[in-house]
């Protein structure tokens, strides 16, 4: 049941962190979510093909994060296990 939580988390923060960062890219995605949907319709898959701005955002926030996660995790000193040393 958790098994994705802290991803999607994490994700969605990296996502805000952007939006916030970077105003006029904001500005954008939403002039495009306004332009596509208008105020009355919600977002569906239909629409995907039509937010060629907002998918590029998105896939410009998720390598950023995916590498930031492995960063994270990776171990930079010295280490060895029995007789091999990195």
């Amino acid at each position: 049941m958790h098994a994705g939580i802290e991803t999607t988390t994490s994700f969605i923060q990296n996502i805000v962190l952007a939006l916030i960062t970077y105003p006029q890219c904001q500005k954008k995605a939403q002039e495009e979510i306004d332009r596509v949907l208008g105020a009355t319709r919600i977002p569906a898959l239909v629409n995907n093909d039509n937010f060629p701005y907002l998918r590029a955002f998105v896939e410009e926030v998720f390598p950023r994060y995916f590498f930031q996660k492995l960063l994270l995790y990776a171990n930079f000193s010295k280490s060895s296990f029995r007789d091999y040393a990195r």
